[in-house]
């Protein structure tokens, strides 16, 4: 992951590494990174540092954030939220309901963004 985040950072790309934390029963925990990503969402949708965001993400908790970001539209500004999700046949994704697209990643739009490259 440390040589991922320096390939990144080489590109330019700002990255927020959160420490994993391990429960009782030794089960790796993430924290923080939907706050992470709420923050991001917003703060740079205040600044209008973009006009799309891609959500991928399943967790409900983003759902305020998003829900924020659509109150700065304005006449001037449109700003939309997009919600991605792999999408398997027979199984419906769990769609974040504050996004009002969505965009389902099929198994042939996987491959096409997937990184293979070995850091």
């Amino acid at each position: 992951m440390d040589r991922r985040l320096q390939a990144y950072a080489a590109a330019g790309v700002q990255t927020y590494p959160i420490q994993v934390r391990y429960d009782g029963k030794g089960r790796a925990r993430e924290k923080g990174v939907d706050v992470r990503i709420a923050i991001d969402l917003t703060r740079l949708g205040q600044k209008g540092l973009y006009d799309v965001a891609i959500v991928v993400s399943e967790d409900s908790d983003l759902n305020p954030a998003i829900s924020d970001v659509y109150g700065l539209r304005d006449g001037e500004r449109w700003i939309a939220i997009e919600n991605a999700l792999p999408h398997a046949p027979g199984m419906p994704p769990k769609w974040l309901s504050a996004a009002h697209r969505v965009r389902p990643i099929d198994a042939a739009m996987f491959a096409k963004v997937r990184d293979d490259k070995k850091y």
